[in-house]
């Protein structure tokens, strides 16, 4: 009976460390997420280096706080992202964070800064996740402008892409009635 007891608390010294650790974690995200705030150019934080070897990325990601990230840091986290994060995390980050930030800066401002049109830009250079994740939920939502249009027809234009995936997306673009008269 005593062992059990002392076994007990063992545990409950293992919990309450594991808790702590978890506490510190979510300082330094929290903390890393403050400077990206005021990001201008330099290192980013190494924290923010290890997140996509993680599993569940998305939630140390959204301690940090992607909607309040300044541009110059959300262009290089997504260059970062775009070369280590697998496919599904990948269009996880372009549909959570990227195409949000696009579409409220083009709502608020009507137009959008020249490192978000770089991010959006970089994010091209995976074709599909781009057409997937990017062009198509943009073009697919009821609120989509003339403005979003023209950033995103821009950003086609300039760069070269596979017939395919433009055809794909004409496709669903005529599927859903979007070119109707």
């Amino acid at each position: 009976e005593r062992a059990g007891s002392i076994l007990i608390m063992v545990e409950r010294k293992n919990i309450i460390n594991l808790s702590k650790k978890k506490i510190k974690k979510i300082k330094i995200l929290e903390r890393a997420g403050s400077i990206l705030r005021i990001y201008r150019s330099g290192k980013i934080p190494k924290i923010l280096k290890i997140i996509p070897i993680l599993e569940n990325f998305e939630e140390f990601l959204w301690l940090t706080r992607p909607d309040r990230w300044s541009f110059q840091a959300l262009f290089r986290l997504t260059r970062l992202f775009v070369s280590k994060l697998n496919p599904i995390q990948l269009k996880r980050f372009f549909c959570l964070i990227l195409v949000p930030r696009f579409q409220e800066e083009v709502f608020k401002k009507k137009k959008i800064p020249p490192h978000l049109f770089l991010t959006i830009k970089l994010s091209s250079k995976k074709e599909k996740f781009f057409f997937t994740s990017v062009i198509g939920p943009i073009c697919l939502s009821k609120n989509c402008t003339i403005n979003e249009s023209t950033f995103l027809a821009s950003i086609i234009s300039n760069n070269s892409f596979s017939n395919q995936h433009i055809l794909c997306l004409i496709l669903t673009l005529i599927k859903k009635n979007f070119f109707s008269s």
